[in-house]
């Protein structure tokens, strides 16, 4: 009996190695798939990233299909998954609680409209020739292809400035079709110009001059020529549609020198 005891004893050593032995078998043949799948998961992100670099630098692709889904009403938590987090907020005279939040990339200037979670008005301006985003509710056309006057009929609402920053917007009630919406297209001048423009940005901004300056004395004949020209020779680069009224519109735009201080020098 204590031989047989003995031997059994002698035994224990040697399954207790051959266990621990397995377990460490088990451990490196389940970790080295995680251990791959984890530099799977990073190379992927790269992999991701390098490719949308790839596209935003030689398409627009990327930014178009960003802008596509900003949307009145669309939720800013959402809408921030992929824009990031706002370069600039500012509180809003004219829309009351609501504050403007500016999103600035190498080929847009986004500014949203917001209200709680929810955006209520947005704006995109244009940076980059070759930006063509798409104007809401204007079956297919977009900013920086045509001059005003083929884009949309003269309402009679416009607004404009020549002092902290030149611009040009005009109105256009949008109806059931646009959700009672308003649209606001026009010109700025930290926007960008059409490639092959048939009017120089010192052109357009000596034309919004010239409005202005009939405006401000009351002559309606000289108005009416100007607005006929500005409309004729202006090729839109900005945009903003909600449901408030033109005053908001020109209150999201930056001025010239909130537009350096934040992003960098227009060269203007």
């Amino acid at each position: 009996m204590d031989n047989i005891s003995t031997n059994t004893a002698s035994k224990q050593p040697v399954a207790t190695e051959s266990f621990w032995r397995k377990l460490a078998r088990i451990i490196v043949t389940v970790s080295l798939p995680l251990i791959a799948l984890g530099q799977w998961v990073d190379t992927r992100d790269l992999l991701v990233d390098s490719y949308n670099g790839f596209i935003t630098h030689f398409t627009d692709k990327v930014e178009l299909q960003q802008l596509n889904q900003v949307r009145v009403g669309a939720n800013i938590d959402y809408l921030e998954s992929f824009l990031g987090t706002p370069q600039l907020i500012k509180r809003s005279t004219t829309l009351a609680g609501q504050e403007f939040r500016y999103y600035h990339q190498n080929k847009y200037l986004l500014g949203l409209a917001v209200d709680g979670t929810r955006v209520s008005m947005y704006s995109v301006t244009a940076l980059t020739p070759s930006l063509t985003v798409a104007i809401p509710f204007a079956d297919d056309k977009s900013l920086l292809t045509q001059p005003l006057f083929q884009l949309e009929d003269f309402m009679g609402d416009f607004t404009l400035d020549t002092g902290n920053l030149t611009f040009f917007y005009e109105q256009l009630p949008l109806g059931k079709q646009g959700l009672f919406f308003k649209r606001q297209l026009g010109w700025v001048e930290y926007g960008a110009m059409p490639e092959q423009a048939a009017h120089s940005h010192q052109q357009i901004t000596q034309q919004v001059t010239r409005l202005d300056k009939a405006y401000v004395l009351g002559d309606q004949q000289a108005m009416q020529a100007a607005l006929t020209d500005l409309r004729r020779d202006t090729v839109p680069n900005t945009f903003a549609v909600g449901p408030y009224g033109i005053e908001s519109a020109a209150e999201m735009l930056l001025t010239r020198y909130e537009y350096q201080a934040y992003f960098g020098d227009t060269g203007l």
